[in-house]
């Protein structure tokens, strides 16, 4: 795995200070290849479109020496991208190469090729001898301002009928989207947009936006504060859940930090235990990160090892103070055990355990009985958590608790009962 920054923060010039430690890519899983820097669009976001310094096409020899290296460390996927590699013409020798290896392919594209049913129909004869997985970029739900963002009319609609046909016929899509200032507030436009158009085995991804290599002024008009983002993004995971569709579909939030939302919806954030990338042009190094938890608010995060942060470069450019320390969260892990001395008047109070270790996950709240061993956990928000540990702690009647579950959205008497059980209320 790549280790995570050291001795790292921000001071007042904006320049970071951190330290990426490189090691060889023992154990690495993945590989990342770029066919060229040719694109059939003109996204905004790009910090390659207005150079022309980068080579359209790599020619297959050389491309096929790069896979060698790749095979020879071991890993278990590749990632082809570009530019748009499904333009360059030997994009499907590659991937059979690849697969020949017995690795795991998976392809950055805009998806407009897509819509080409014969060069579809060849793509899809390659899913027969090995995994083959595509990742879409769509703006936002609306072709025209998806339109205004990538600089290719009719683009909306061609990746839109590449990616269905696609979906249609077994292959692993994933549509992803990046959270800019231009279109946070219909984020949950975007997944009833996806949920529509996509079968549930296609992954929904979201994800922060990298500023590198994008002028200042260009980054400053395109980057939102996470806060603003807030309500939004909730409101987005909320739609998503009443569809149905959580039982059977993946959605991930990635690059983004655990401080912008509540904690109910941290269990779609990625964990920072990502799979790990092979440099191969660096003689095997493990590729140094781009994201991380890196203001000094994280330093002092009871939950830095559980998130991802953002980019470095939304630090290096906004500073310290674009994340903080999720206060409310925090006071969850500090709650205070409590031994009881039973009245008459008490005695009829349900209360925790006093024998309880209490700790906020990414996956929920967490509550284990340290003698017996026991643990529960249980999906609520924060101030439901905290409404809850008050009330344990000075004690409540069976009945109340059953009905503030209840309000919660659980069964009551079925979580009283395992609480019971398991030692955690007394």
């Amino acid at each position: 795995m790549t280790e995570r920054p050291v001795g790292w923060g921000l001071h007042s010039t904006g320049r970071s200070l951190f330290i990426i430690r490189r090691r060889l890519a023992v154990g690495a899983n993945n590989a990342y290849l770029a066919l060229g820097y040719a694109c059939n669009e003109k996204c905004r976001c790009c910090p390659l479109i207005h150079k022309n310094d980068r080579e359209k096409f790599i020619p297959l020899d050389r491309l096929l020496k790069e896979a060698d290296q790749i095979v020879s460390y071991g890993v278990r996927d590749v990632t082809l991208s570009g530019g748009e590699p499904t333009i360059h013409q030997d994009l499907f020798q590659l991937i059979t190469y690849f697969h020949t290896k017995g690795i795991n392919v998976h392809i950055l594209s805009n998806g407009e090729r897509f819509s080409d049913k014969s060069y579809a129909n060849e793509f899809l004869e390659l899913q027969k001898n090995g995994v083959l997985t595509v990742t879409t970029t769509f703006h936002s739900w609306n072709a025209a301002e998806h339109e205004y963002q990538n600089g290719s009319q009719g683009s909306f609609l061609r990746s839109l009928q590449g990616l269905q046909y696609l979906d249609r016929n077994g292959v692993q899509i994933s549509v992803k989207h990046c959270i800019t200032a231009n279109n946070y507030r219909q984020l949950p436009q975007y997944i009833q947009f996806v949920i529509g158009a996509f079968s549930s085995q296609a992954e929904i991804q979201l994800w922060g936006i990298d500023l590198n290599g994008l002028e200042r002024k260009f980054a400053q008009a395109n980057f939102v504060d996470f806060q603003l983002v807030k309500p939004y993004i909730e409101e987005a995971i909320d739609v998503f859940e009443s569809s149905g569709r959580a039982k059977d579909q993946i959605l991930s939030i990635n690059n983004l930090p655990l401080c912008m939302c509540d904690c109910y919806y941290w269990k779609y954030f990625t964990s920072p235990k990502a799979d790990s990338y092979v440099d191969h042009k660096k003689g095997g190094e493990i590729m140094e990160a781009n994201s991380g938890p890196l203001s000094i608010h994280c330093q002092k995060c009871p939950f830095y090892n559980s998130c991802m942060g953002a980019y470095f470069s939304d630090f290096e450019i906004f500073g310290n103070n674009i994340v903080s320390v999720p206060k409310e969260e925090a006071e969850i892990n500090h709650f205070q055990r409590s031994f009881k001395f039973y009245t008459e008047q008490a005695i009829e109070k349900m209360v925790f355990s006093p024998y309880l270790n209490h700790e906020l996950r990414r996956n929920g709240y967490t509550i284990t009985n340290y003698l017996s061993g026991e643990t529960i956990q249980i999906r609520l928000k924060t101030k439901e958590i905290l409404h809850l540990q008050k009330m344990l702690f000075y004690g409540v009647s069976l009945d109340e608790l059953i009905l503030c579950l209840n309000e919660f959205g659980l069964n009551g008497v079925t979580v009283v009962d395992e609480w019971m059980r398991k030692g955690v209320i007394e």
